[in-house]
């Protein structure tokens, strides 16, 4: 079995996750923020019911983001530990000759 890892290419995937969970979480603030804006030309029981269910969604959406960020964490926490390998067996190779 032979098992090849780009390692930069990990690097990168971890890095545009990361970058993708904080533009997720500006998104999710924009749209609540758009969503409360509406309280001032919307008034009455059916908008704040529609303010409160967006705002019941939150905690989930940040989770979300939470899981995005420790997807991209672990991503680049497993490339590193991949070039420490590579290293190390790198030099066992070598003490060899």
């Amino acid at each position: 079995m032979r098992i090849q890892v780009n390692t930069e290419e990990v690097f990168q995937t971890s890095s545009f996750l990361k970058n993708q969970s904080a533009e997720y979480e500006q998104l999710i603030k924009k749209t609540q923020t758009m969503i409360h804006d509406t309280s001032s030309i919307w008034k009455g029981k059916d908008n704040q019911e529609l303010v409160t269910k967006i705002d019941s969604f939150q905690p989930q959406l940040l989770k979300i983001k939470s899981i995005m960020e420790q997807y991209a964490a672990y991503l680049n926490s497993c490339a590193i530990q991949y070039n420490q390998l590579q290293q190390e067996r790198m030099m066992a190779a070598r003490r060899l000759a």
